[in-house]
């Protein structure tokens, strides 16, 4: 093969690796004689966009040095993995920020975070561009905070207002107040597009509206028929109606609404296996989950919690067991919090105390009051006593303030 010369090399495999190409790109960046930062920095941005954090992990350290871009890539890839701890160590580490660093922990804040935490990155941040300000509206919308501090947010924002602007606006609106306001609200947006009908929509099935959601849902394609014409792109809508029915108990609908997606993504078979997880239909959902790997689609992190609940509901440990392996070793997913938890869980609920036991004490997270309790109820079902007590020992370590444990722990040892 003829000599590549690096700059036409970097433009191929920046080119191939923003199409989600990454194993052409990958092909090309073996085959060059001569790499630089750049080259590294194409490769890693597309791993991290479609690949693993083990992959992207790889790649940073094999580069010949670090540049911010290549920071804000890795910063991205611990933040969208769900591990906010070490992507605020990384952007401690960083030798310098950009906006493109601040966006990157801000998003991950409001997304793993706390509110208050958030507002204080918000409040450290030198210079807020339209997407800090986008992120943090649509924080204080999702996680339920005052609607007047969205509204506040949106007034004060400088510059124009874009379509995700008013999306997060009305979204805040869904969250805390329901869709009639959101409806007025929406009346004053320059424009729609299919999340934000979808948003409307959403929030008429969470309040029980079951045909005026209906309605809502079947205008979105004279609504946005660009957008319905993208495969990825519209069945974000169809997603979101999958897992409000679902949430709501509506579960025939959000079957029939999965099974009428035209192009199901990743996010619709999660939707879905979420709705078997939380209606109780474990045998549905595993045959579902196996389903999902006969399609060959690679299962992401919310899949994988989903399929672990479901093992863990039907008792099938040894297919919990399987799925658990499965994520680093096959699939280059690192459990994560939840992942434990749910395993975890499956085996208190299974008897198997001691597994449970000793999994909860190798998790490399600190560990949470939530899968503390889930072995303490266990303990009580299947009267382990002594394991019991040491359970609710455990969670006076980790919150002697919560009345509740003195009683659990009461219960035990009276």
């Amino acid at each position: 093969m003829p000599t590549l010369n690096v700059v036409v090399c970097n433009t191929m495999v920046g080119a191939y690796t923003q199409a989600g190409h990454i194993e052409e790109a990958h092909i090309i960046f073996q085959r060059m004689p001569m790499v630089d930062v750049v080259t590294f920095n194409s490769i890693l941005a597309g791993v991290v966009k479609g690949g693993t954090l083990d992959e992207a992990l790889t790649f940073f350290s094999r580069s010949p040095e670090h540049d911010v871009v290549s920071w804000n890539s890795i910063l991205h890839a611990y933040a969208q993995s769900g591990h906010l701890e070490e992507a605020t160590a990384i952007f401690c580490l960083m030798p310098e920020w950009s906006c493109v660093s601040w966006n990157a922990l801000l998003a991950a804040v409001c997304d793993f975070g706390s509110i208050d935490h958030a507002r204080e990155v918000f409040s450290q941040m030198p210079q807020r561009n339209s997407v800090a300000w986008n992120t943090m509206i649509a924080a204080v919308g999702q996680k339920g905070e005052d609607l007047g501090q969205a509204k506040h947010l949106f007034d004060t924002m400088p510059g124009d207002r874009s379509l995700v602007t008013w999306a997060g606006l009305i979204g805040a609106f869904c969250s805390n107040s329901g869709p009639d306001d959101a409806k007025t609200a929406l009346q004053l947006a320059p424009c729609w597009s299919s999340s934000v009908v979808s948003l409307i929509a959403v929030a008429c099935v969470q309040d029980g509206r079951l045909h005026e959601a209906r309605r809502w849902f079947e205008i979105l394609p004279e609504r946005d028929t660009l957008a319905w014409k993208m495969p990825m792109r519209d069945s974000m809508p169809w997603n979101a109606m999958v897992t409000a029915y679902a949430q709501t108990g509506h579960f025939l609908r959000a079957k029939e609404t999965f099974d009428g997606i035209p192009h199901k993504c990743l996010v619709s078979w999660a939707a879905m296996l979420g709705g078997y997880a939380q209606s109780g239909r474990a045998e549905e959902g595993i045959t579902l989950w196996r389903r999902l790997g006969q399609e060959g689609i690679a299962p992401n992190e919310i899949a994988f919690t989903s399929a672990l609940a479901l093992c863990g509901g039907a008792g099938m440990i040894e297919e919990a067991a399987r799925v658990f392996q499965s994520m680093a070793a096959d699939h280059g997913v690192r459990p994560s919090r939840e992942h434990y938890s749910a395993m975890v869980d499956a085996l208190a609920r299974a008897g198997h105390l001691e597994e449970a036991e000793e999994l909860l004490a190798s998790m490399p997270f600190p560990v949470n009051p939530v899968t503390t309790t889930s072995i303490l109820s266990a303990c009580n079902w299947h009267r382990d006593w002594t394991r019991g007590e040491r359970a609710a020992r455990g969670l006076l370590e980790i919150d002697s303030s919560h009345s509740g444990h003195y009683i659990s722990l009461a219960r035990l040892v009276l």
